[in-house]
């Protein structure tokens, strides 16, 4: 009787033991089949305040425009930011607009129209090819031959010599100024672009950077590193990513639509805003009667309230800046709002102007000032008549001129004005040439500021590059050339679903996208 039960026992154990193994065996199936469904993307548990956060780290971006995702084809720009998550250049652009370099080891000047570029040995292509110096000059050599955004970035290349397997010797025609500033566009891989035309010949694009291209769809675009993955959603109308992006369809989008707030409404949608590259400024004629009295162009320039003319023409979107480096820049110097009426009557009557009739006088001569602009840029006339009211309101009288296109940048070629209001796209280097550099819109001379210009274009030392653009800005303060008004701007929007550091400016959006995540 003891030995039955005993055997019975022992059944009872072995079969126990069976069940327990099969489950096991299914719960690791089930774990693997999770695992296998969602291997690219990393999900972590956070506790805290006694809440559970879930840690995602795919991110969803919408996007319009899209045409093509290769870099060097694109006229998108938003396909320009993205492609600098797949692609990289020979430098690249830091955050507060530093040089560095990227593909590029090294790189030097040897004269005037002379580089050496030595190019880093251990980069690879995502289908395991290495990059070398016969794919820079494929890339420069085919870039001369086609349309692209990236084609004024190699004009003045006359020629690419191959060195050795990282070494190339660039040749231009003339010399050009931070000419390694022009070296940030996209090199790609010789055996997978076409030679004529650069189209890729394999239907996933092959790139060298951080992210590598999974898959393309008419509806999608996935990108992929071992962290993160990145899910690129394309549409058609801007409304509807606006739409999307409130009911966390998507995570975030970029825009320069100052009135994005009509679609989006002010709750629900967070901005992050960057410096963009259309700065607008009032062009002085420092050779005429009246401007080239130092003390009427600063009185002007204390007498224009900035913010007003943001907060009631931009949509209070616009970012006020004190001269024509991006705020972003580490060489730009914040100079504060000048705006300050007491002081510009101050500057008046300390050199011998009079208030009579509302007007200023000197001499028997009113300030009196013809104000050209371009009657087809509906925003700068009402920019225009907003100055004009700020001035006539303290004792400078305005004439405007409304000019066509025409006659507009035949005045301004001929320097026939008195005050132009003036619009410039910023370089993606620090040149000043356009604004203090001989033959300038202004007429403007300084043979300290021309020295200077001289003296960086060879200067590398960061520290002693800072110090000399402050200087410029320095005299700028003081003899006022121009009025720098406004700069537009880049708007990186996204809901409470991502968080993150969203610090950007317009040359890229993506910096700390690795640093990105989603909560759930």
């Amino acid at each position: 009787m003891l030995n039955c039960k005993k055997g019975s026992g022992l059944l009872k154990d072995k079969i126990f033991k069976y069940i327990f193994f099969i489950i096991s065996i299914a719960i690791i199936i089930i774990a693997c089949v999770f695992v296998y469904i969602h291997k690219s993307v990393k999900i972590t548990d956070i506790q805290s305040d006694n809440r559970t956060f879930r840690i995602n780290k795919e991110i969803n971006i919408g996007i319009t425009n899209f045409d093509t995702l290769n870099p060097i084809l694109t006229k998108s720009s938003e396909i320009q930011y993205l492609s600098k998550l797949i692609f990289r250049g020979l430098t690249n652009i830091s955050k507060d607009f530093r040089l560095k370099n990227d593909l590029a080891l090294e790189y030097s000047k040897i004269d005037s129209t002379t580089y050496i570029i030595k190019l880093k040995s251990d980069i690879k292509w995502h289908n395991g090819d290495i990059l070398d110096a016969e794919d820079v000059k494929f890339t420069i050599d085919n870039l001369k031959k086609i349309n692209s955004i990236y084609s004024k970035n190699v004009e003045h290349i006359e020629n690419v010599e191959v060195l050795d397997s990282y070494t190339i010797k660039i040749y231009l025609n003339e010399e050009v100024n931070y000419f390694e500033y022009l070296l940030t566009f996209p090199i790609l891989n010789k055996n997978c672009y076409d030679e004529n035309t650069l189209e890729s010949k394999t239907n996933i694009l092959v790139g060298n950077g951080e992210y590598k291209v999974i898959s393309i769809t008419e509806e999608k675009i996935v990108l992929e590193n071992k962290e993160n993955k990145i899910n690129i959603k394309i549409y058609n109308d801007m409304n509807k990513v606006y739409l999307d992006l409130k009911k966390e369809e998507i995570d975030l989008s970029n825009t320069q639509n100052i009135n994005y707030e009509d679609y989006t409404g002010f709750l629900g949608i967070n901005t992050n805003i960057s410096s963009g590259r259309q700065f607008d400024y009032l062009a002085f004629n420092t050779q005429d009667n009246l401007l080239k009295n130092v003390e009427v162009r600063q009185a002007i320039n204390y007498f224009i309230d900035r913010k007003k003319i943001i907060f009631d023409i931009f949509n209070n979107k616009y970012l006020q800046t004190n001269f024509p480096i991006n705020n972003e820049s580490y060489l730009y110097k914040d100079g504060g709002d000048n705006y300050n009426i007491n002081q510009g009557k101050k500057i008046l009557i300390d050199n011998g102007w009079q208030f009579k009739n509302n007007v200023w006088q000197k001499n028997e001569k009113r300030l009196q000032i013809y104000l050209l602009v371009n009657v087809n840029n509906k925003k700068r006339c009402d920019v225009a008549k907003a100055i004009k009211q700020m001035l006539e309101e303290n004792g400078i009288l305005i004439n405007i001129i409304e000019a066509n296109d025409y006659y507009y940048n035949q005045k301004l070629k001929n320097k026939n004005f008195d005050i132009a209001l003036v619009g410039n796209i910023l370089s993606i280097s620090p040149d000043l040439n356009t604004y203090f550099g001989e033959n300038n819109i202004c007429n403007f001379e300084n043979e300290e500021v021309l020295s200077i210009l001289k003296d960086i274009k060879n200067i590398k030392d960061e520290e002693l590059l800072k110090e000399k653009y402050y200087r410029i800005q320095e005299i700028y303060a003081e003899q006022i050339p121009f009025v720098s008004l406004y700069i537009d701007t880049n708007l990186i929007l996204y809901n409470s679903r991502i968080k993150g550091d969203f610090t950007h400016n317009w040359y890229n959006i993506f910096y700390n996208i690795n640093n990105w995540y989603t909560t759930q």
